[in-house]
């Protein structure tokens, strides 16, 4: 099968002359569940920043969903983000609108302008039943009229992941989506990702810092230590990160 992500020898360095990335390469299949594990200033959020277009590669290729970002135009672009999702650290959410109206949101890049418009005075029944049991299942189905702004930082990213899965892309790049949270609270938000994953079949990478999660949740590591791919392999064989602890 053709991978849903192909990264050939990427490279990025930004204008201040950093190298966040160096010669990378790797391939991701649909459906697979992926920990990208590092620590801070190892490339990351720079490599998820790529695979979403926002940034493009000093050098190299990257192949989404069959299409080679650095060829599409910005309406095209734009249509490919519709089908993924990014799961940002700083949540993204607008904090005067109601939890209800932000995981809302996560429908944007599908409906027309009206609807766009409409779903900002009201939403209808059906609307408010499907954001509901999303929010059930990140555990926040009492919050659905509550201010994003009167939530707690955990709080708001659960919202931001069940905006995310209201969204139902083919792609969700999980920027460290557990940072914020208890270890309960954790284990149910990694425990949701992956039954979106097992049920509807939705490639899912993680950034993560933590390892014994990785673990747990993922198929495969990817580890990138000072810009570069360290290990590419199953969990069962990963050898630790002792040797790259001085990042």
């Amino acid at each position: 099968m053709k991978p849903i992500i192909q990264v050939e020898n990427v490279s990025k360095v930004y204008g201040n002359g950093t190298q966040a990335l160096k010669e990378v390469s790797f391939s991701i299949q649909a459906g697979e569940r992926v920990g990208i594990l590092g620590p801070s200033g190892s490339g990351k959020t720079t490599l998820f920043r790529l695979l979403n277009g926002s940034l493009l590669p000093t050098s190299g290729r990257i192949s989404v969903l069959g299409q080679d970002l650095d060829r599409l135009s910005h309406r095209e672009l734009r249509q490919l983000r519709t089908r993924i999702s990014l799961i940002y650290q700083n949540y993204n959410l607008i904090s005067e609108l109601s939890v209800a109206h932000n995981v809302y949101m996560g429908r944007l890049g599908s409906i027309s302008p009206w609807q766009v418009w409409r779903s900002l005075w009201w939403l209808t029944a059906r609307e408010r039943e499907e954001i509901q049991a999303v929010l059930a299942s990140v555990g926040l189905a009492d919050k659905l009229e509550v201010k994003a702004s009167e939530l707690s930082g955990g709080q708001q990213q659960r919202v931001a992941i069940a905006r995310t899965i209201l969204a139902r892309p083919q792609i969700i790049l999980a920027d460290e989506p557990i940072a914020s949270v208890d270890i309960n609270t954790a284990h149910l938000l990694l425990n949701t990702l992956r039954e979106l994953n097992e049920n509807h079949g939705t490639t899912l990478l993680f950034n993560l810092h933590q390892v014994d999660f990785a673990l747990t949740y993922c198929q495969r590591l990817l580890v990138l230590h000072r810009g570069q791919l360290v290990y590419d392999g199953p969990p069962e064989a990963f050898p630790g990160p002792g040797r790259w602890a001085d990042a």
